[in-house]
């Protein structure tokens, strides 16, 4: 009985080192996603400025579009999971679409 208990608490104390750290890109298309050891999130928020306790579903960005590993320093290689908004269109809504000339001296829109 110990031992359950002993081993519930070690797997409660790992999940709960597990930190997630989120950053909007420049024109807030997409969101980045790390989670790694909370010991390592102040490291890489020094190094990311951007970064900010949290996950990109929370703030919106739910469409997982890829993942790329980028090397930090103090903390090591992590995987960054970009996210993107889920772009629904309202049945009835209307859409206008346009194309400029080649010269940019024309528009057509529809």
């Amino acid at each position: 009985m110990l031992r359950c208990l002993l081993l519930a608490a070690l797997s409660a104390a790992a999940a709960a080192s597990t930190c997630s750290l989120y950053a909007l890109s420049d024109d807030a298309a997409t969101c980045g996603q790390s989670d790694l050891d909370c010991k390592y999130a102040t490291f890489a928020k020094a190094f990311q400025k951007q970064l900010k306790d949290g996950t990109c579903p929370d703030h919106g960005y739910s469409v997982k579009e890829g993942t790329e590993t980028k090397h930090v320093p103090v903390v090591g290689d992590i995987t960054i999971t970009t996210f993107g908004k889920n772009v629904t269109l309202l049945a009835g809504s209307t859409c206008s679409l346009y194309a400029l000339s080649d010269d940019a001296a024309t528009c057509g829109q529809s």
